[in-house]
C-alpha cells in the first residue's frame, strides 16, 4: 500500500499523481471475501452494465475537478482521514473487486452475527408504507433490555458499530451525559433511543422527522422505552428562516422496496435552531476537542449511507 503523502491543499498535480498511483496499484489486486450481500454494493445488486455507466460518470466528475478534491485532501491532518478519502474515490471507480475499505474487519463481522442473533419478533408497523422489513428487536444494552421497532440495519449500525460514536487516536466526537444532541432525520428511531442513553437524565435528545409515519415509530421507541428526555418535531431542519417545504418521495405500498411506486409529499422545515435548548451543546463541545478534519473524517465514515439504507463493508 502506498503511504498517504502530506501534500499542501494546492498541490493539484502531486494529489492527482497520488490517486493515479494508487489507482493503478489497486487494479492489479483483486479481494476476496469483501461483499456484505445483506448491504451489497451498487455493482452487485444493480449488475455490471449500470455500476459500469455509473462509475463512468463518476469518473468524468473525479477527473474535472481535481483542483476541489485536493484542497479537501490537503485539509485532512492524519494519514486514516487521508487514506479514507483516496479509497472512497477509488472504490466509487473500481468496485469491491478491487478496493477494500478499512470497515471491513472482523468486528464489523461479529457485529453482523449479533444483529442476525437477536430475539426478533414481528412489527407492529409492517403494513404501513415502506414497514415491510421492519422488525420489532429486544436488544440487550448495559444494565436493561432496549425494545426497538426497525430495520436489523439500524440496530447493527447504530448499536453494535456505534457508527455515531467516533474514538481515534485520541480523539473523541460522541454524545456524552449532559448532552443536548440534535438528531436531523430521525427515521425509526434507533439514534433517538441510543444518543437518550448516552446523554441520560441530565441531557436531551431533539429528534427531527417531517414524515408521519417515522414519528408514529419514533414515538413508539421512545414510549416502549421509557425515555423522558426525548422531544420529537414533525418537521425537518434547514438554514433559512422561511423554508418551503421539501417535496419527497414516499413508497405507495410495502412491497419490495426494488418495486415500489412512489407518490410525493411536502414535507414541513423550520430553521435549524427552532426549538432547541441553547447550551453548551454536544456538537459545540465536540468542536473544541477535536481538529476539523478529524470531524470531516466522522462525517465520511457515518454519512456514507443513511440510516434507512446504511453504509458498510461493501458499499
Amino acid at each position: 500500500m502506498l503511504p498517504e503523502p502530506d501534500l499542501r491543499s494546492d498541490d493539484v498535480d502531486g494529489f492527482r499523481l497520488h490517486v493515479c498511483r494508487r489507482l493503478v496499484a489497486a487494479l492489479g489486486r483483486t479481494e476476496e471475501d469483501n461483499i456484505d450481500h445483506a448491504y451489497a454494493p451498487y455493482e452487485i445488486s444493480a449488475g455490471q452494465d449500470a455500476f459500469d455507466a455509473l462509475r463512468a460518470r463518476f469518473l468524468a466528475y473525479l477527473t474535472g475537478n481535481w483542483d476541489g478534491m485536493a484542497r479537501s485532501y490537503g485539509r485532512l491532518e492524519d494519514d486514516a482521514s487521508r487514506k479514507l478519502f483516496v479509497d472512497l474515490l477509488l472504490f466509487r471507480v473500481l468496485g469491491c473487486r478491487h478496493v477494500r475499505l478499512d470497515s471491513n474487519t472482523p468486528a464489523y463481522w461479529e457485529g453482523r452475527r449479533q444483529a442476525e442473533a437477536l430475539p426478533v419478533e414481528p412489527s407492529s408497523f409492517a403494513d404501513i408504507p415502506g414497514g415491510a422489513y421492519l422488525h420489532h428487536f429486544l436488544l440487550p444494552h448495559k444494565e436493561r433490555t432496549l425494545r426497538l421497532g426497525c430495520l436489523q440495519a439500524n440496530i447493527f449500525f447504530t448499536f453494535l458499530l456505534r457508527q455515531y460514536f467516533f474514538d481515534r487516536d485520541g480523539v473523541n466526537i460522541q454524545p456524552e451525559a449532559g448532552d443536548n444532541v440534535v438528531d436531523a432525520g430521525a427515521c425509526f428511531g434507533d439514534t433517538a433511543v441510543g444518543f437518550a442513553e448516552a446523554v441520560g437524565e441530565t441531557g436531551h435528545v431533539y429528534s427531527f422527522d417531517p414524515l408521519a409515519a417515522h414519528q408514529q415509530i419514533v414515538r413508539h421507541n421512545i414510549k416502549q422505552n421509557n425515555l423522558s428526555n426525548t422531544t420529537v418535531f414533525s418537521h425537518g431542519r434547514c438554514s433559512t428562516a422561511s423554508p418551503r417545504p421539501a417535496v419527497l418521495a414516499r413508497p405507495k405500498s410495502s412491497s419490495s422496496a426494488r418495486s415500489q411506486t412512489h407518490s410525493r409529499i411536502r414535507a414541513p422545515l423550520r430553521r435549524y435552531n427552532a426549538g432547541v435548548r441553547t447550551s453548551a451543546s454536544y456538537a459545540a463541545r465536540s468542536s473544541t476537542r477535536a481538529t476539523m478534519s478529524s470531524q470531516r473524517e466522522r462525517k465520511a465514515v457515518t454519512q456514507s449511507g443513511s440510516k434507512c439504507r446504511p453504509a458498510s463493508a461493501s458499499t
